[in-house]
């Protein structure tokens, strides 16, 4: 009995991993967090530069290279918008910004972009199993 309990603890930190993929160079979608809510379809994203970049009011003016974004997509528009987003220098959080469902936060996403093939993984099932081989 004792056994199964302590096993039970292990469940939900097992279930609620990050699956991190790299999808492009420097890019990565959490397969595990790709879920719907009301008329969206939303997952987390990861990116990481080898340079740093300009900071900004969020980071405290301090340089970054790496940023973790939760994205909604509407995928019958087409159209996308982050909602939250967390930025990293070397593995140091420097800051964070988030929002809640506004449809004036959403854009469309243009053609052939890295937005796009977000959009398309999050929202098109068989080009998630191509980037998972399945």
């Amino acid at each position: 009995m004792r056994i199964i309990f302590i096993t039970l603890l292990f469940i939900p930190c097992i279930a609620f991993a990050a699956n991190w993929v790299e999808y492009n160079p420097g890019f990565w979608i959490d397969t595990n967090s790709i879920s719907q809510k009301r008329n969206f379809k939303k997952a987390w994203f990861k990116s990481k530069d080898a340079k740093l970049k300009d900071g900004n009011a969020y980071t405290g003016f301090k340089q970054y290279n790496e940023t973790k974004s939760l994205e909604y997509f509407d995928c019958k528009t087409r159209e996308s918008a982050t909602l939250e987003i967390y930025y990293y220098s070397d593995l140091d959080f420097l800051g964070s910004f988030s929002a809640r469902v506004n449809p004036s936060l959403f854009t469309e996403v243009a053609p052939d972009t890295i937005g796009e093939i977000d959009l398309e993984l999050a929202c098109n099932k068989q080009a998630l199993k191509k980037l998972l081989g399945n």
